[in-house]
């Protein structure tokens, strides 16, 4: 034992690298907890549901549209409502919402108790004053968060969001083509507390309300960011392997409005740029695609739809989208809606927004009593006027103006494709409002609004702290 004696580190030696490794262990801990801040978790906790666009509230509350990235938001608005920075889109913005919500409070006046009309009114004008609250809340707290990440991080937070809906609908397509009952169960017991009524085997839904609005989240969320991560060296191994996922996933949809949200995506791509070679080959090819879905799986939805069409047959889901953007602005000057009915008053004013041949069967798709426009854009007509659609004009010209000038000041390339790539989601998110979305509540327009004025913020240099998954690309 004697011998080995000599070998054995003194106490002080024991001491030392026992101070080293605490240390060491400390640093690291310090590290963890920085890159861990508040701002930080709450944007990858808010990015990781943003596909869950309902609630299973649907026996207590009469709602499509209860996104839990909107309901998280509005609690973690205490703890961000002490500062706003100010910025140009912050009060477009903000003018945008008051002038809805006073103009729809006059109209309310009118109706209910100038007229006397009946209760629905005012039930119509709380439900959609709460959606318009909850998307609000959702952009309040997002842009100020996300002045305090990094571009990468908003990106990689979003495709780690994305993998259990997309690992979901993998599922989903197992099911359907093998019959596989693990694969059943495991949809099964995903779908069930989301929207227990529709669960099948031949589309995907993702954690989304329904096939169509999934594969908009993919087409408007999961790809851009997708190719932003393909577009930087170090995560282009995992934005490949995250698109080509999501477009199986995409493609097990069999979603119509999804594919023209995807194709309005490439095409603007195609456009606008960056990466013009790109999307000119996924224009070129996004025909093919098309066509191969409707023939290959001719018993699928898309398919089916596609062939009642062809024939000038009438279709309810091409019906109520077409016409709940399109009516309004046809009936503009046999109405009143060019003044605005206020917010909510479209569902008690429904005869008078779309064409009566329409009328009864796009109110059996809603609720019979409080029917409701498919179109944030045609509602926008219906209830805020011309006025309000001049505002939203403004506030999507006002975010566009922010793109340009954070991309002045930005020498940064992946910064700048980031740029590029938002400017494109942003432009496709509101065209599909014009025919999917109808809800002010739904995440996406609010969510790029925050990161194009975050971006901005961070651009003329007011940012606390970075947070970042690599801190030598941060910015």
């Amino acid at each position: 034992m004697e011998s080995l004696g000599k070998f054995a580190p003194s106490k002080t030696q024991v001491a030392s690298k026992s101070y080293n490794t605490s240390a060491a262990l400390t640093q690291q801990s310090l590290y963890i907890l920085k890159a861990l801040n508040l701002p930080a978790v709450l944007s990858f906790l808010l990015l990781f549901v943003l596909s869950i666009d309902t609630l299973s509230l649907l026996h207590y509350i009469r709602a499509d549209y209860i996104p839990l990235a909107d309901v998280l938001a509005v609690l973690f608005l205490p703890f961000f409502a002490a500062r706003f920075r100010v910025t140009p889109l912050f009060t477009i913005v903000l003018f945008l919402c008051g002038y809805i919500l006073t103009h729809g409070l006059i109209a309310l006046f009118i109706e209910f108790v100038a007229l006397g009309e009946k209760i629905y009114g005012p039930i119509s004008f709380s439900r959609q004053a709460a959606a318009l609250f909850l998307g609000l809340s959702l952009f309040f707290v997002l842009r100020k968060i996300f002045t305090q990440v990094s571009n990468q991080f908003i990106a990689i937070s979003a495709m780690i969001g994305a993998f259990l809906p997309v690992l979901v609908s993998i599922f989903n397509m197992i099911w359907g083509i093998t019959g596989s009952a693990l694969a059943s169960k495991i949809v099964k017991d995903f779908r069930t507390p989301i929207n227990p009524r529709l669960i099948i085997p031949l589309r995907a839904e993702g954690l989304s309300l329904e096939p169509s609005t999934f594969a908009s989240y993919l087409a408007l969320i999961v790809f851009p960011f997708a190719l932003i991560l393909i577009y930087q060296r170090k995560t282009r191994i995992m934005g490949m392997g995250f698109l080509l996922a999501s477009a199986a996933a995409f493609l097990w949809t069999f979603s119509t409005v999804g594919f023209i949200t995807a194709f309005i995506v490439v095409f603007l791509g195609a456009i606008l740029g960056p990466a013009r070679r790109f999307f000119v080959t996924a224009l070129l090819l996004f025909p093919f695609l098309f066509l191969g879905a409707i023939l290959f799986f001719h018993k699928s939805y898309m398919s089916a739809q596609f062939s009642i069409l062809s024939k000038h047959q009438h279709d309810i889901s091409f019906t109520d989208r077409f016409d709940s953007f399109v009516g309004p602005y046809e009936r503009v000057f046999s109405s009143y809606d060019l003044f605005g009915y206020g917010l909510g008053e479209s569902a008690t004013h429904f005869k008078y927004l779309v064409p009566k041949k329409a009328e009864k069967e796009m109110a059996a798709e809603n609720w019979s009593h409080l029917p409701e426009l498919n179109s944030l854009g045609g509602r926008l007509l219906a209830e805020e006027g011309i006025i309000g659609v001049l505002l939203a004009v403004l506030m999507i010209f006002t975010a566009l103006k922010e793109v340009n000038a954070s991309l002045k000041k930005e020498k940064n390339d992946s910064h700048k494709f980031f740029l590029y790539i938002t400017r494109i989601a942003l432009l496709a998110t509101i065209a599909s409002y014009c025919g999917e979305f109808g809800s002010y509540a739904v995440p996406y327009l609010w969510f790029w609004l925050a990161v194009i004025d975050s971006r901005y913020i961070r651009s003329i240099g007011h940012t606390v702290e970075v947070t970042s998954f690599h801190e030598n690309n941060a910015r």
